[in-house]
């Protein structure tokens, strides 16, 4: 699941993840599904109305409304899920708040970042 205000943000993480599960040689390759929230009600409306329990969610810092760490407090106070949880933020003090929150940082791509950095910050491994 992505959860960012930015519809672009959201396009471009997930067009890079395809990109590196296409790229994988794994006989028995299956593209993961990729959900969508536009902000923090949205996935957690995803996570508790229609029960749905992502492998990886990819949460946005600085959403309106319910922020990332906001989502990423509730989710671990009122649910039990087994997801991984990745704060994504671009600004710079969200690493002091996913350290707070026992949560990875993972920096918006930009510039020069590829998706196997992408990927590899994420510790997406394969068998």
């Amino acid at each position: 699941m992505i959860v960012d205000d930015s519809r672009d943000e959201r396009e471009l993480l997930i067009c890079y993840l395809k990109s590196f599960f296409e790229s994988l040689s794994v006989s028995n390759k299956v593209m993961p599904e990729f959900i969508e929230a536009k902000d923090g009600q949205e996935a957690w409306s995803f996570l508790t109305k229609e029960k749905l329990i992502p492998d990886l969610m990819i949460v946005d810092f600085q959403m309106p409304g319910m922020n990332g760490v906001e989502l990423i407090e509730k989710i671990k106070k009122e649910l039990k899920l087994n997801s991984e949880i990745v704060l994504h933020s671009g600004w710079i003090p969200a690493d002091a708040e996913a350290r707070r929150i026992s949560c990875r940082f993972v920096s918006k791509i930009g510039g020069q970042k590829k998706i196997f950095d992408l990927a590899s910050e994420l510790g997406l491994f394969i068998p």
